[in-house]
Order: structure tokens, then sequence, then C-alpha cells
């Protein structure tokens, strides 16, 4: 297996930040069907998703060109992660990705499959993702 291969993890869309239509299972047409327009959340420089891990949920900034829907699961390329501002629970870490917020970006896009590390994406989305990290560590400090 490559190293781009190894670090391919599934996580779960919880919050999307551009509007995009939610689906539902039709059983009668064995197909999908739209079922209404999620509105997104702009002030998110990403998808917000989570990593499940021994039981811990794992916050994730998923760089996606379209956003899916809350539940959605994606296959996703670790990129790197941002310490969010100190918190009690930092000072008292149980958990080494306590207090952590993982980037990734969708494994399922070709637009991403040169991405392997923070250093390729652009000073304005890098920007964007540290300064959304702060403010989250400084509303849980």
């Amino acid at each position: 297996m490559s190293d781009t291969m190894a670090r391919l993890l599934d996580v779960q869309v919880r919050q999307p930040c551009r509007a995009c239509l939610a689906y539902v299972w039709d059983k009668e047409r064995g197909a999908l069907r739209a079922t209404e327009l999620m509105t997104g959340d702009a002030s998110l420089p990403a998808d917000l998703a989570m990593f499940l891990v021994e039981q811990q949920e794992i916050p994730v900034l998923l760089i996606t060109t379209q956003s899916c829907p809350s539940g959605t699961w994606i296959q996703a390329r670790l990129l790197g992660a941002f310490m969010l501002a100190e918190t009690n629970v930092q000072r008292t870490r149980e958990f080494p990705l306590d207090g952590c917020m993982l980037v990734m970006v969708s494994a399922a896009e070709p637009a991403f499959t040169a991405y392997t590390s923070f250093t390729i994406l652009s000073a304005q989305c890098l920007s964007a993702l540290r300064l959304y990290c702060i403010d989250r560590g400084s509303r849980t400090a």
C-alpha cells in the first residue's frame, strides 16, 4: 500500500460550508431522491466533519469542491492538523488528539489527488483554516 493510500480515512460531514442537496434512498425506484436543499454555514472555511477513533470524535475541516449533506461519509486524505487554543482539556490531555483540528481533502475528487500536505494549499486557504481554528479554540478556552 502506498503512503498516500495509507492516509485515507473515513470522516462524517457534520456541517457543510456551502448549500447542498440532501438525499434519501427511494426503495420503489431503487435510486436516490433529492429531498431538500441544506443551507451551508458561510462562516466555515471548509465542511466541518468528524473522524472517529477509539470512541473519540476528532473535528475535521474537510476541503471539497462541493459540500455534502450532514451525515455523509467521505473518504479523505489527511493533510495535517492545527492545535486549538490551549484549554483545560489540553492541559490534562488524556487522548493524543485532544485539542486538535485535523485538515483533510476529499479523496473522491480528482482535483485533490496531489494534495498530501499543507504546503500545497494556497496562502488564502491556509490562512482561513488557521483563523477558524484560532477562533474556535478561543471560544472553547
